[in-house]
């Protein structure tokens, strides 16, 4: 793709996304199953692209890095419950307090590729990557 532009053409193979259109934040969220009451609407959590870039070489692509952070686990935890209540255990298991986690990703055509993914949370860490 070629940019006219006043003065010499530029090729815009690459561009940056500004960090502003990057981030994502919930603030003072409530979550209910249908085997719960609702919970008092006390969750926070964001999703951030840190770097992120706009390839427009033969195809188009999107890749760069993310960060997650959430207060805790409910969203996860009321979406595995959606159908069955999670009792004992389970349940216990999967409500992790103060959740961080980053990695990089690339978005191109119908492919999603995350790699170098790791989320830590209270007792637990969790690595991954998936193509």
């Amino acid at each position: 793709m070629v940019a006219r532009t006043p003065g010499p053409q530029r090729q815009l193979a690459e561009v940056g996304v500004p960090g502003e259109w990057t981030r994502l934040a919930l603030d003072r969220f409530g979550f209910a199953t249908a085997h719960d009451t609702a919970t008092a609407p006390d969750w926070s959590g964001s999703l951030a692209f840190p770097e992120l870039r706009l390839d427009m070489g033969q195809a188009l692509a999107l890749k760069g890095r993310l960060e997650l952070r959430a207060s805790d686990s409910r969203p996860l935890v009321a979406f595995v419950s959606a159908g069955k209540p999670l009792q004992g255990w389970k349940k216990k298991l999967m409500t992790v307090e103060e959740l961080a986690g980053s990695g990089r990703f690339s978005l191109a055509g119908k492919a999603l590729e995350v790699s170098d993914f790791a989320v830590v949370g209270g007792h637990i860490e969790l690595k991954a990557a998936c193509a």
